[in-house]
């Protein structure tokens, strides 16, 4: 039985999602999955680094590229041996020690100097339109940054916007804002982004499980540039903070629709790096999840940052960190475990009813955007607009269940689906705005408060102070200050010292007391389990094998796993079925079974 329950975990479980819709070493040519045609021929982008890992080495190089590509920053982390292999930031842009450019010889695959390169080239006040290709379509939220002055400063350009949500293929656009060339007048020394090098678009996108994703461009900016007038960097503002636990500080409640004209930055306004540790966070902090670790973490929802706390309050301090919590105060480690499994057995249950409330209304609130740039349009279904997707089909798949606005006029028809149990939990608030996440944490309460007391506080992302990897004792690897191995014992307690100074330490028991909104969900894999999943480079997904028009099957899709009530992909030729209906009856009794447990 518990080999069973295992696979399942691991069936259930795909944990490389994310690229652009193009792969370099098939010459950046966007591929096409979804009946709406991507408008670019090609999408541009720097391989990721290798970082010196011989497990990024072999995936990149063997069967598992696809998976290299689109993989998540904790997924990366894996891929290192911890005894004898030194530990590297992958952020901002999975470039070696934050290079501008793919010229590092870890970087296989390089940007060509000719078409489609050297870079993306960028008009102020003109759309610039980019295609992705979610593996894994996660409900995400995704933002646009311009790294400028040897990436010194960031300019935000597109805030925090809807994506995935189960849908594979998704479009959005960014504009550079019209002011862009007059940065000289807060940015001592601005030369414009004129050469491959001066300046890096980064594509940041959050998910709810909570994982990272980051993705970098060269980029060259159009138009005069203004000769700068700033002699100090008093016009640059300062790298904004996490609101930690503070969760009313944020104005929304769910993620902006990626078609919301309030999604596009208006002005330039450079602000200092916020430079993130997420090997930090991947050795003391949490192993296989991560708090939001982009440039916007004020312009995040409610919803996203509560799916930060659900996993970083109860993280597994990491895969240095885990074995000295175990051995320090076990009583704490055992009581995450526990929070943890009814945080997700929760999602699902309150997923499980969102699945029936979209499967029951959601053709009526079918809508697609055609005011993209260039002719490009997204298809028409739920939240295609939202979220900017290019096909009709969603996935229902823990995770992948969005939190959304229920129309006044399907507002009684949804709460049907609301059992009695759940109808106070303000699932459905009055004005229908439906929150799985903010609900679960709301739910739990109490249980993040006894997590306090026993010494687990929320953990934000490590910020330092350097563009290259964050110092470490050991650099990460699992030895004592006598090179002897001890399971990263050594290295976590000297980096606990660290988290002490630089956590908020007064995210205390009152602070948890006030944990109002939040979400998130998702699977722990136990020690060594691939962390990849399934769906290595399918025809979906490898990009020389693709064939346009021929139908991608994935063994297993149409299936229903614990937690579901829906198969991962709609099957017109099951609705209805005995077997669907009773498999359906089964999932959702083996949610409540474990709630009970």
């Amino acid at each position: 039985m518990k080999f069973l329950l295992t696979l399942l975990s691991n069936l259930a479980l795909c944990g490389a999602d994310l690229r652009m819709a193009s792969q370099p070493k098939n010459e950046f040519k966007a591929r096409d999955r979804g009946p709406v045609k991507f408008v670019p021929d090609y999408a541009l982008y720097m391989e990721p680094s290798d970082f010196g890992y011989e497990g990024l080495k072999n995936q990149r190089d063997g069967g598992g590229y696809d998976n290299f590509l689109r993989s998540n920053i904790d997924n990366e982390q894996d891929r290192r041996d911890f005894k004898e292999e030194d530990g590297k930031d992958h952020l901002p842009f999975r470039s070696y020690e934050t290079a501008s450019t793919d010229a590092h010889e870890s970087q296989k695959n390089k940007i060509p100097d000719g078409a489609p390169g050297p870079a993306i080239t960028a008009t102020p006040g003109e759309p610039y339109i980019v295609p992705l290709r979610w593996n894994n379509p996660h409900s995400s939220e995704l933002e646009v940054n311009i790294w400028i002055e040897e990436n010194k400063y960031v300019v935000p350009i597109r805030k925090p916007a809807c994506s995935g949500e189960g849908h594979q293929d998704n479009v959005f656009t960014f504009t550079v804002p019209n002011d862009f060339n007059s940065l000289g007048a807060m940015v001592p020394n601005f030369k414009g982004c004129k050469q491959v090098g001066d300046c890096v678009l980064q594509i940041y996108a959050h998910s709810v499980e909570s994982r990272t994703y980051a993705i970098g461009t060269p980029l060259i900016v159009e138009g005069t540039v203004r000769p700068a007038t700033a002699t100090t960097t008093a016009g640059i503002e300062a790298a904004k903070l996490d609101v930690g636990l503070s969760l009313d500080e944020l104005p929304l409640k769910i993620c902006l629709p990626s078609n919301d004209p309030a999604v596009n930055i208006a002005n330039a306004v450079p602000r200092q790096a916020r430079l993130v540790s997420d090997v930090f966070n991947h050795a003391y902090q949490n192993s296989d999840f991560s708090p939001y670790s982009g440039q916007q973490p004020e312009a995040i929802s409610r919803n996203m940052q509560a799916s930060a706390i659900l996993k970083m309050v109860v993280g597994n301090r990491g895969e240095l960190g885990k074995h000295a919590l175990k051995k320090d105060n076990r009583a704490a480690a055992n009581f995450a475990k526990k929070v943890d499994k009814k945080a997700r057995n929760l999602i699902r249950t309150y997923e499980s009813i969102t699945n029936q409330i979209i499967e029951a209304i959601g053709y009526n609130m079918e809508n697609n955007d055609t005011s993209m740039t260039e002719g490009q349009k997204t298809a028409t279904c739920f939240r295609c607009a939202e979220v900017g997707s290019t096909t009709t089909k969603r996935q229902t798949t823990n995770t992948y269940v969005p939190s959304f606005q229920i129309p006044a006029g399907q507002l009684a028809e949804a709460r049907m689906y609301v059992a009695p149990i759940y109808q106070q939990s303000g699932f459905i608030d009055d004005d229908g705005l439906l929150q799985i996440y903010s609900t679960v944490l709301n739910d739990m309460g109490e249980e993040f408060v006894q997590a306090g007391k026993l010494g687990l506080y929320y953990m934000p992302a490590m910020l330092k102070d350097t563009l290259a990897t964050k110092a470490d004792v050991t650099n990460f690897k699992k030895y004592n200050a006598a090179g002897e191995y001890d399971h990263g014992y050594y290295a976590a307690t000297e980096a606990n010292k660290i988290i002490k100074g630089e956590q908020l330490l007064t995210f205390q028991v009152t602070e948890l007391q006030r944990l109002i909104s939040n979400e998130d969900a998702t699977f722990i894999t136990a020690e060594g389990d691939d962390m990849d999943g399934l769906n290595y480079d399918s025809n979906c997904d490898d990009d020389s094998t693709f064939v346009e028009g021929q139908p991608c099957v994935i063994p297993g899709q149409n299936a229903i796993f614990p937690g579901q009530m829906f198969t991962n992909i709609e099957d017109d030729t099951q609705v209805g079925s005995a077997a669907t209906v009773g498999a359906t009856w089964l999932a959702a009794a083996s949610v409540l079974l474990g709630l009970l447990l």
